[in-house]
């Protein structure tokens, strides 16, 4: 997993407003290219997001605070089909 990629990527969404942050937000959007939990949030939580998320594309990711440059991130929501599937193909490598 290539954290620094994934961090540009994620900087790119928020700096071009395809990203949306927490479960309410989530909940509100009527299609997503993926949704990122983080990972210690509670199973209560995460199958709740998963519930809503308007897409098969859920990862479960450690740090997502960080990641995003902000506190108390749980849940993100990428809008955008390009940033999203950079952020996959980073996952793998």
């Amino acid at each position: 997993m290539n954290r620094q990629k994934i961090t540009t990527l994620i900087g790119f969404a928020i700096k071009s407003r395809n990203i949306v942050f927490g479960e309410d937000q989530i909940k509100s959007l009527t299609k997503q290219a993926l949704v990122i939990i983080d990972s210690s949030s509670s199973e209560k939580y995460i199958e709740r997001v998963k519930r809503f998320a308007r897409t098969n594309e859920v990862i479960i990711m450690d740090e997502l605070s960080s990641l995003t440059n902000r506190d108390n991130v749980h849940s993100i929501a990428i809008l955008d089909m390009n940033l999203a599937n950079g952020i996959k193909e980073s996952l793998d490598n």
